[in-house]
């Protein structure tokens, strides 16, 4: 699903509501297969870090990712800001021009910054 959205946002694809589902689901369900096969060998999937951990009142967590396509020179970004209640209080995605993966994450800390005046 969030490759479909990626597509649509930022290479104009045309979005099929019934293919991203479709996809969506056999994704879940290859996962489903993966994490059974893994718990029969013993291998523990549980998550160490736990769930999503707020920040204190008073300040805001900020999630950054960029991404570089190979045989491209163009990078994406976003930037997602929640409060202490997991509310979404700001957030931005930006295409530019990218040589790597280091350049596209770099751009995506740096458009950051500028976007939250800093």
């Amino acid at each position: 699903m969030w490759q479909a959205r990626n597509g649509f946002i930022f290479r104009n694809e045309r979005l099929q509501p019934s293919r991203v589902v479709e996809t969506t689901l056999a994704g879940t369900h290859v996962a489903q297969q993966i994490a059974s096969s893994l718990t029969n060998k013993g291998i523990s999937l549980q998550n160490k870090g736990g769930l999503w951990k707020p920040p204190e009142q008073g300040t805001l967590e900020v999630n950054i990712d960029g991404s570089y396509t190979p045989g491209l020179t163009e990078g994406n970004m976003a930037c997602v800001c929640r409060d202490y209640k997991g509310r979404l209080t700001d957030g931005f995605s930006k295409h530019f021009p990218a040589r790597s993966a280091l350049s596209a994450e770099i751009q995506a800390f740096t458009l950051t910054l500028q976007h939250l005046h800093c």
